[in-house]
């Protein structure tokens, strides 16, 4: 049977720097195995969503496995949530998340809490939440990030996201992108989600330490990239007839990898790469 190991190195290539004499990085660096796979490899370029179009990693990589973007991709949430370990169904709609910290006028004064090291505290202090019939469930992912999925009837991606994705404005409300009673519906419950959970953060106990002890509290969720899995989606496996197994350190490749039915081999992180 014959092997292949298939190299992506997302993010590597950079521009050409005056100071090294107009060379990238990559150029000057010494690379030793990366020069022996692509001297017994076989190395590479291309377009990987379309020509003139800057891909995400997410769509990239969905395409470099023979996933139409188009097709398979309507948001980031499905890939994160799945990342972490969550068990992502289709019909769930997903987010990516962050605890967050807003003033008294829903301003968002830090995206990331202040760097919170962990999200737990926050999502026991959310307890569970159930509105108009739909679960939201939440689970810690690295630092301050969490992973949202949504469980019920009715629901759709279509929204847009509630993170402002800078500081200094006020909370985004949620609006529906298209005019479905699934999508106005989804906008509407996580409209209520963000109330709800900003009034259940307010007087968390783990908040009045972190006041006390001069930092930021996380008071609020923020979220983006609603996505589900399309119906359409085959594994792999059945698509190729090729068995993987997937090496990535960063949850969102492994997401892909997991939805996609490929196996996930794990491995000891180093906390100074982080």
């Amino acid at each position: 049977m014959h092997k292949a190991i298939f190299v992506i190195c997302d993010g590597l290539p950079d521009r050409p720097i005056k100071e090294i004499g107009n060379k990238t990085p990559l150029e000057v660096a010494k690379k030793p195995n990366l020069d022996k796979i692509a001297i017994d490899g076989i190395s590479g370029m291309m377009h990987t969503i379309n020509i003139g179009v800057r891909p995400g990693s997410d769509t990239a990589h969905l395409s470099l496995f023979g996933y139409d973007p188009y097709t398979f991709y309507n948001g980031r949430g499905p890939y994160e949530c799945a990342g972490i370990g969550m068990e992502v169904q289709k019909g769930d709609v997903a987010f990516r998340a962050n605890a967050g910290t807003i003033n008294a006028s829903d301003i968002v004064t830090d995206r990331r809490a202040g760097r919170i090291e962990s999200t737990r505290p926050v999502i026991e202090a959310l307890g569970k939440i159930e509105i108009k019939g739909v679960q939201f469930i939440l689970q810690e992912s690295l630092g301050h990030r969490i992973g949202l999925l949504l469980r019920g009837k009715n629901l759709s991606p279509k929204i847009s996201d509630q993170d402002p994705h800078k500081t200094d404005v006020r909370v985004h409300e949620v609006k529906p992108l298209d005019h479905s009673p699934e999508a106005k519906f989804t906008a509407d419950i996580m409209n209520e989600f963000t109330k709800l959970s900003i009034q259940k953060l307010a007087n968390a106990g783990f908040n009045e330490e972190r006041i006390a002890e001069k930092k930021l509290p996380a008071n609020i969720i923020l979220f983006r990239g609603a996505g589900q899995i399309p119906e359409s989606m085959v594994a792999f496996k059945e698509k190729y007839g090729l068995a993987t197994a997937f090496i990535a350190g960063a949850p969102m490749y492994k997401g892909i990898a997991k939805i996609l039915g490929m196996d996930i081999i794990e491995f000891a992180r180093n906390p100074a790469t982080i």
